[in-house]
């Protein structure tokens, strides 16, 4: 077994984690709070300087969270493309992933945006 690669629990590819790829996910997330903070709350809230020029470049952490995911879900479930028996499974786990927390989020940040 590849050494970056650890086995949580089966042969199953959904069940490998890919070590440096969680290492650069931590950074990715890293680059876009600092930029946030940087710009958003040192800037704008506090009338501040910017801390560091340097964070200016946390957007690009959006872009490499969008290459990861795309790789770990061709990662992941490769061994299901061409098999239609298991699209509706894959959609209802997205969607019970990710709606929960968008209407969440949502109903969090719609009334201070509006």
């Amino acid at each position: 077994m590849n050494r970056h690669v650890v086995n949580i629990g089966g042969d199953n590819p959904s069940d490998r984690k890919i070590e440096s790829l969680q290492a650069l996910r931590a950074a990715a997330v890293l680059l876009v709070v600092l930029f946030h903070l940087n710009v958003y709350t040192v800037t704008d809230i506090l009338g501040r300087q910017p801390l560091w020029n340097g964070f200016d470049m946390g957007y690009a952490g959006v872009e490499i969270f969008f290459v990861l995911s795309g790789f770990i879900m061709f990662h992941v479930h490769s061994g299901d493309f061409g098999r239609r028996d298991r699209f509706g499974p894959y959609i209802s786990k997205r969607m019970t992933r990710i709606y929960p927390f968008f209407w969440i989020a949502l109903s969090a940040i719609g009334p201070v945006a509006v």
